[in-house]
This record gives C-alpha cells, structure tokens and sequence, in this order.
C-alpha cells in the first residue's frame, strides 16, 4: 500500500460521519419499483395480446357467416351450415321461389367489422412501435455496457447469442432479374424534398427484394438446414453457432437485395437512409416497420413444397411438437439458461426454437415446416375445434420452457413468449 493511500486510510479513520450522504434505501427501492413495473407491464401486454388474438378469432367465425363466396360454395355441395343460413337468412327477402339477398346491408356489416379489427390492431402496433422507439433512445442515452471486470466467458456467452449484422457471405444476384425488377419501379419523391424518395417507391423497393433474394434464399435455407441437422445432437455449440449464422446470412441478404435495387436506380446509401429517417418523422415509422417485416414473412413463403400433406398429418405433428416440449425440455432448456437475459436474445430465442423443433419434426417425420404447415394457412382451419386446442397446447409448452429458462416471470399470464413465438411450424429459415 503506497504512503498517500495509507495517509488516506488514517484520515478516514478520523472522520465523523453522522449523516448517510447516499440514500441506499431509496436507490434500491426505486429499483425495485422500476422492476415491480416492468413484470406489471409485461402482464398487461401479454393481457392484450391475448385479447386481440381472441377478438380476432371472433371476429373472423362472425365473418364467416357473411362469407358469400364460401357460403356458395357450401351451399352447391350441400355442406352449409344451419347456424350460418339462419344469421344470413336476417338479409334475405323470399318471394316465392325467388331469394333476394340485401348485398348492401351485408357488405355494411363485414366493412364494419373488418374496420374494427383493422382499426384496434393498427392502433395497438402504433403504440408498441413507438414505446420500442422511445425504450431504443432511451437506451443510448444511458449507454449502459457490461462492466469490463466481467467473467470472460459470461462475456462470450452474450456475444455467441447476439444476432449482428455482419456476414462473411457474398451475395451477387441474377443481373437479369434485377433489370427487369427496377424496369418495374418508378422513382418519385417526397413532395417538398425533390431528393428523398417517397413511401410508394420505397415499398416497391422493399417488396421487390424478395424476388431478387428468392434463388438465395432457397439455396441458403436448404445447405444450413444439411449442415446443422449433421450435427444438432453432437455439437451443440456449432448447431447455435449455424443457426444464428443463418439468421444473420438471410438478413444482410434482404438488405444486400435492397441495396443493389437502390443502387440501380441510383439511389445512394445515404439518399435511402435519410429518405427512411424523413418519411418517418413524416409519421411513417409504423408503415416502414410492418413492411420491412412483412418482407421478412413473405420470403419465407418462397420456399418449395416438396410433399403434400393432409391435416390428420398436420395435427399429428403439431401433437409431437407439444409432446417434444413438455417431455424432452432437456433438449432445449440447457440451451436457453446460458443465454443472457436480454432485449436481443428475448427476440432471438423464439427463432431458435422453433428451428429446433422444426429440426426434430424433420428428424421424425422427413417433412419440413413449408410440407405440412400449408394446411393452417386458410382460415378455415381456425374454425377446427381440435387444430385450435392442440395450437393452445404449443403455447402452453413454449410458456413453460421461457419461464423454466427465467425469460419470462413465473406466474405470468399465459402468452406469446418475448419475440412474438409465431406458431410453431411456420417457416423461419
């Protein structure tokens, strides 16, 4: 101990200090009301999801009623519905053989209805999107990073899970394609800016990178999707490593498409930058947001399906999914408690695991997601009393797994786990 902080020492022993000039009670308590109101928050969000998604099946059994097309259809092979007839017949006039619907009053209704769903989702997608853009802010302002003095391997455990944006990968996309694609985009501007492009030409942009992307995607998806079932039951940490590598391949690839459509075009990097940055303040920052993941959603459905399946199959599936993650949560939960607790991860996890389980279904079934999840695309299917109780068991074993693994509070309200966990099966990467 050097002399100065021995002198140091010897003067602090002399000190009376009567007065705590720290308030360490107030620190933590305030501390712990900040976290008693997060895990709040947290319940009330997964309260409302849970609301909207039950008010959409509602909604969409009471369009059916009001479904004419199918309600025809139905009707010409004898298989309506009595409950469906009586609703509609309130708009029927019968005159002797003769049946007149009152079309006008039908399309009031459905308009209406759509428009209420429609209008409470909009409204609730704004809102998120700009608490996410306000919680992002707040967190640069505090800039908080991890203490430098951390365990090193703690410190490669968070940086193995981070998703980045960096790609050893080199995408070059048909030169045809791409022609044609911009031949098809006409430029305008923000009105006033003569510079930044407008909200319609970025749309284009965005929507056609998924065309220009399509052949990679498909390449990309089918060698990681080899190459990590190899090994998904001896090398775990090379199995996360290929899985996070292909979130990471097939992201910089829709920006890489998107670029090089701009730059055809002759649209700067910056010039798309700051284009984004004006529509948004501009009160578009919701419209960019639900496009460029809508793009992300639609790629996926590029993939070919290889076989036809029937929906005993899909249910049978679905029956292993739910029996994989209540009985094998060994498989997964080693994986998910040595990954920190984090915004990123939070995201990050739900895509994990569902490729995961996409893995085992492969392994037992030789089928892929894009096989068998075809028969839950027409809405039909959510009127199946049976294919809804076995979607509500996947949820309840994706919530035990999140709160055994401590990413979400025990006791929560049963929802969607952090990252919006779309149904398993549906085809990420």
């Amino acid at each position: 101990m050097s002399s100065e902080v021995e002198a140091l020492e010897a003067h602090l022993a002399t000190l009376k200090i009567e007065e705590q000039s720290i308030d360490w009670k107030q620190l933590t308590d305030s501390q712990a009301e900040t976290t008693k109101a997060f895990e709040a928050l947290q319940r009330q969000i997964f309260a409302l999801k849970d609301n909207l998604s039950k008010n959409f099946v509602c909604i969409l059994k009471e369009l059916k009623d009001f479904d004419l097309k199918d309600l025809s259809t139905k009707a010409a092979e004898k298989k309506s519905s009595a409950s469906s007839l009586k609703n509609l017949s309130q708009y029927a006039t019968v005159n002797g053989s003769t049946v007149t619907l009152n079309t006008n009053e039908i399309n009031k209704i459905i308009k209406e209805k759509q428009s209420s769903l429609l209008e409470a989702n909009q409204r609730v997608q704004a809102k998120l999107f700009e608490t996410a853009q306000w919680a992002d802010a707040f967190v640069r302002l505090l800039n908080v990073t991890k203490d430098s003095s951390a365990p090193t391997n703690d410190k490669q455990v968070a940086e193995t899970f981070q998703l980045t944006t960096e790609s050893t990968k080199k995408f070059d996309f048909p030169e045809g394609k791409l022609n044609d694609i911009v031949s098809k985009i006409q430029v305008t501007y923000i009105p006033d800016t003569q510079k930044y492009i407008s909200i319609q030409t970025y749309q284009q942009i965005v929507e056609h990178s998924v065309d220009l992307a399509e052949e990679e995607f498909i390449r990309l998806t089918f060698e990681n999707r080899k190459e990590r079932r190899e090994i998904m039951h001896t090398d775990k940490k090379k199995y996360l490593f290929l899985m996070q590598e292909n979130m990471n391949d097939i992201e910089n690839m829709l920006m890489k498409a998107q670029e090089d459509i701009c730059a055809k075009l002759g649209i700067t990097q910056e010039i798309l930058e700051k284009s984004e940055m004006c529509l948004m303040e501009r009160g578009l920052g919701q419209h960019i947001f639900m496009m460029q993941a809508t793009v992300r959603q639609r790629i996926k459905e590029k993939l070919p399906k290889k076989k036809s399946v029937s929906a005993d199959i899909t249910k049978e599936i679905i029956r292993f999914q739910i029996k994989m993650l209540n009985e094998k949560q060994e498989y997964f939960l080693p994986i998910l408690k040595q990954m920190p607790k984090t915004v990123e991860t939070s995201q990050l996890v739900p895509i994990l695991l569902n490729m995961m389980i996409n893995d085992l279904v492969f392994e037992e079934y030789s089928l892929e997601d894009e096989d068998y999840m075809q028969n839950l695309n027409d809405q039909s299917a959510f009127n199946d009393k049976e294919i809804m109780e076995l979607l509500n068991g996947i949820e309840k074993g994706i919530y035990n797994l999140f709160a055994e693994s401590d990413f979400i509070p025990k006791g929560m309200p049963m929802g969607m786990p952090p990252g919006g966990m779309p149904p398993m099966g549906m085809p990420y990467y």
